[in-house]
Order: C-alpha cells, then sequence, then structure tokens
C-alpha cells in the first residue's frame, strides 16, 4: 500500500504545493482537480508536468480565474503560456520575473498590464525605459525603491522623489543632486555612511540607529544614539551588551541576531514579541535532507 495515503489530506496538499512526488504515487491520494491546480501554483511541478506531458493531467482541463492568476504568476510556466496565450492573466504576468521576454513578444495592448508590477521588477527598466509615457506620478514615487531604476532617475532627475534617498544604489547620483536628498531616509541606507559623516548636522539620529552599517559612526556619537531603534539593529549586538541599560528589550526580543544576548536576560525578555523571532527556530538542513530522503524511500 503506499503509505502517503496514510497521512492526512491537508498534509498531503502541502507536500504537492512545496515538494516533487512521483505524480503516480500522489495520484493515488489526491483528487485530480487538486493535482491540476498544483500544475498552476508549483514552480518545480509545473516543470515537471509540462516537460513530461504526464499522461494522467487533462491538459484540456478548463483554466478557472483564480488558476490563471496563479499559472501566470509562475516563474516556470512562461514556455506552456507562450502556446496558451489565452490562460494568460496580464496583471500576474506583469509581475512575473521570467515573464518580461514574453511581454514584449506577445505585445499585449499597455493598459491591460500592471505597471506597479513592472516597477518592482529589476529586469523591466528597459522596457519601461521603453514605455515611459505609461508612468504617472505614482509610478514613479513606487519606482524609486527598485535598486535598478537608477538610469531612468539619471535621465529623469525632475522625477526624484524623497524616498529614492532610501534606494542603496541611489547614493551617486544624490551626491550629483544633494538639493534632492531627504536625509531623514538618506540616514538608513546603508551605503550612505561616508555621506552622512560629511553632513552629521543633517542626519536623523533615529533612523541612524536602525542602519546596519553605521555602528561605527554611532560609537562616534554616543551621546545621540537612539537605544530603541538600536535595539532593533542586526549589527548592533556588541554596543548593546556594552549598554545593556540602555536596551529596549522589547524591541530586542525582536531582533533576529539577539538570541543569545536574551538567553541570558529572560527575565527581561517579550515574550510576545519573542514568538514573531524566526531565529527561535532553528533549522538543521542536514537532518532536513535526511527526512526528505526517508520520506522518498518510505512513502513511495
Amino acid at each position: 500500500m503506499n503509505r502517503l495515503a496514510l497521512l492526512p489530506k491537508n498534509i498531503v496538499y502541502l507536500i504537492l504545493d512545496f515538494y516533487i512526488y512521483p505524480l503516480t504515487t500522489l495520484l493515488e491520494c489526491i483528487p485530480v482537480e487538486r493535482l491540476q491546480e498544483s500544475i498552476y501554483r508549483n514552480p518545480m511541478f509545473t516543470e515537471y508536468i509540462l516537460s513530461h506531458q504526464i499522461n494522467h493531467i487533462d491538459y484540456t482541463y478548463p483554466v478557472q480565474e483564480q488558476h490563471r492568476f496563479l499559472l501566470s504568476n509562475n516563474p516556470n510556466a512562461i514556455e506552456y503560456l507562450e502556446t496558451h496565450p489565452e490562460y494568460i492573466s496580464w496583471t500576474m504576468l506583469s509581475g512575473n520575473m521570467n515573464a518580461l521576454p514574453l511581454i514584449e513578444k506577445l505585445g499585449p495592448p499597455l493598459d491591460v498590464l500592471n505597471w506597479y508590477a513592472l516597477i518592482d521588477n529589476p529586469i523591466a527598466i528597459p522596457f519601461l525605459q521603453k514605455h515611459i509615457n505609461m508612468l504617472n506620478d505614482d509610478h514613479w514615487y513606487y519606482l524609486c525603491t527598485n535598486p535598478c531604476s537608477i538610469p531612468l532617475f539619471e535621465k529623469y532627475p525632475h522625477r526624484i522623489r524623497n524616498i529614492l534617498s532610501r534606494n542603496p544604489n541611489a547614493v551617486p547620483l544624490l551626491e550629483k543632486y544633494p538639493n534632492k536628498i531627504y536625509w531623514v531616509k538618506l540616514s538608513d541606507n546603508p551605503n550612505a555612511i561616508p555621506l552622512l559623516e560629511r553632513n552629521l548636522e543633517r542626519v536623523d539620529w533615529f533612523n541612524l540607529s536602525e542602519n546596519i552599517n553605521a555602528i561605527p559612526l554611532l560609537e562616534s556619537n554616543m551621546d545621540k544614539v537612539e537605544w530603541e531603534a538600536l535595539s532593533g539593529n542586526t549589527n548592533a549586538i556588541p554596543l548593546l551588551e556594552r549598554n545593556l541599560d540602555k536596551v529596549d528589550w522589547n524591541v530586542l526580543s525582536g531582533n533576529t541576531n539577539a538570541i543569545p544576548l536574551l538567553e541570558r536576560n529572560l527575565d527581561k525578555v517579550d515574550w510576545g514579541r519573542l514568538s514573531t523571532n524566526p531565529s527561535i527556530y532553528r533549522i538543521d538542513h542536514n537532518q532536513t535532507q535526511i527526512i526528505k530522503e526517508t520520506w522518498y524511500t518510505e512513502f513511495i
């Protein structure tokens, strides 16, 4: 008997969404419509199923609207979508990191694309350059957060918004246009430390205290440190250990690098905040591999 069939259905569904199993095994355990949906949802399954043309799968199975969204967002479904454009959701495809060549090849009406998704795509900058007239003021604002957008702002500096000061790749451009600098956000920019050191009177010390690259600068200006913000800074643990009386233990309990320090000060831990800290879980990748191999041998 297939031991995978003994598992609760919700567990089998999770396996289906996140792991590859021989499809003959899965088909014994789950409804075919659930397997159909996982063709669209799981990139690994999409690549496997579509490349092997598994006989059990009905490739004429009607693609429902929610499946069109899943399929169009699947980075491994591009080749399939190219031959089945009727299944494309342009809204979701616009945010698919692998879909730009397909979008350019099929040339849909520009107004069906999701431009907010495109401006968030690091590889979409040349495409945006060719269709610059499609960008409105809101698009330009959010484009400031795209680390690859700097060439566009070099060409259109009048489009710079204050949030660009937080973009780690924007510092050389901002130095050319100092009037465009928003110092509050620049103080949180990890690549802006030399510029901030030359303009200490403009620094926002709360944001600088959160800046992971600012520890040496903060150590030289201890009277200006904002300890609440510093307690959440993942690179600040040695400095915090030397100033335990100033630590904000609520914030520190959520700091992913603070577990050893928290273990030595259990009476100060904010347990609610700690429960949101991903570092309280430790993944043994070697054991995970052993478990994965065991699943393959035991449940097939």
